[in-house]
């Protein structure tokens, strides 16, 4: 007995880019989504790690000690703080946060982030720290730490 269904083993060119023009939108889909979580990944790790200096500056005020900031600041011989004469100092990854502080600036260049300047007043005990990129920013001051992205 002979069958009727030879040639039908596969499928029809029109069936196959079909099948991978679907595949093709749902991946696209999700390298979108996926997007959007490594930003905000990279925005909670930079938060993460300048809301864990927030003791470690409260301390240096509470010693009477300024923040540290960039050592080749022009007009500047030795420590830098965050704000002389006028002029603007940024935080260096890797340096202390204060003087005698072992606690050293993070490094947040990682994820593409560049600190701004620093802005600080020791008599009222306030400060901020700011930090950017493309994707969002991140400020912290001595109530904490906020996050946004753009």
């Amino acid at each position: 007995m002979k069958s009727n269904l030879v040639g039908n083993f596969g499928f029809t060119l029109v069936e196959l880019l079909v099948v991978i023009a679907i595949i093709g939108i749902l991946s696209s889909v999700a390298v979108v989504n996926l997007n959007g979580v490594r930003i905000k990944a990279q925005l909670m790790s930079v938060e993460y790690d300048m809301s864990a200096l927030r003791g470690a500056i409260n301390s240096c005020y509470i010693d009477g000690k300024n923040l540290t900031a960039r050592y080749s600041l022009p007009g500047c011989g030795g420590v830098c703080y965050c704000t002389i004469n006028g002029s603007e100092a940024l935080p260096v990854a890797g340096y202390p946060i204060c003087e005698g502080s072992s606690t050293v600036w993070p490094d947040i260049s990682e994820n593409g982030f560049l600190y701004y300047p620093c802005e600080a007043n020791q008599v009222l005990g306030s400060w901020e720290i700011f930090a950017s990129n493309s994707n969002g920013e991140t400020v912290c001051n001595q109530d904490g730490c906020v996050s946004a992205s753009f």
